[in-house]
Order: structure tokens, then C-alpha cells, then sequence
């Protein structure tokens, strides 16, 4: 039985493709291994939360944090009257 080129091609691309699911990828060597005791106390050490890393709780604290602050200048604006508000409207009359 002879192969053709397509024949052979594909036959030689499914070897190639089975070869590399075989042997998987490479992992380096020096990396720290990870015993089991380690992995069953806590299955996944990058989040903070159920939904978020720690980097993630942090950026939303620190934009919680700040909109609170400004909120605050504000609200201590209004009852200094540093911010008059006109009884009329709410929008600003020239």
C-alpha cells in the first residue's frame, strides 16, 4: 500500500501531536515543590477571598477608602457652609 503526501502528512502531524500530549510540558527544576499538607490547608494561596486576590481587595479598599474621604470633605463642606446651597433650585445660578 502507498502513502501519498497528504497520507504521509497526516500520519506524520497525528505522531508529532501524540508524541507531545504523551510527554506534557517541560516544568523547570529549581521551582519550590508544593508538599500536601501545604496544598490541603489552603488549595489556593493566590486568593484573598472567595472571588478576589489579596492585589484585587486591596485596589477596591483603596477606591472605597478614598471615595468615603471625598464624600466626607463634602458632607464637612456643607455643614461649615463653605458650600452654599441654593433653596430654590438645585442647579447653580449665574
Amino acid at each position: 500500500m502507498r502513502l501519498t503526501t497528504t497520507s504521509r502528512l497526516l500520519l506524520s502531524t497525528l505522531a508529532i501531536c501524540g508524541t507531545l500530549a504523551l510527554t506534557g510540558c517541560a516544568t523547570d527544576v529549581n521551582r519550590d515543590r508544593v508538599t500536601l499538607n501545604e496544598l490541603l490547608s489552603n488549595p489556593t494561596p493566590e486568593l484573598g477571598t472567595l472571588g478576589n486576590s489579596n492585589q484585587q481587595n486591596r485596589f477596591r479598599e483603596t477606591i472605597n477608602r478614598d471615595q468615603n474621604l471625598r464624600a466626607l470633605r463634602d458632607d464637612v463642606s456643607r455643614f461649615m457652609f463653605f458650600k452654599d446651597a441654593s433653596r430654590l433650585t438645585p442647579y447653580a445660578i449665574p
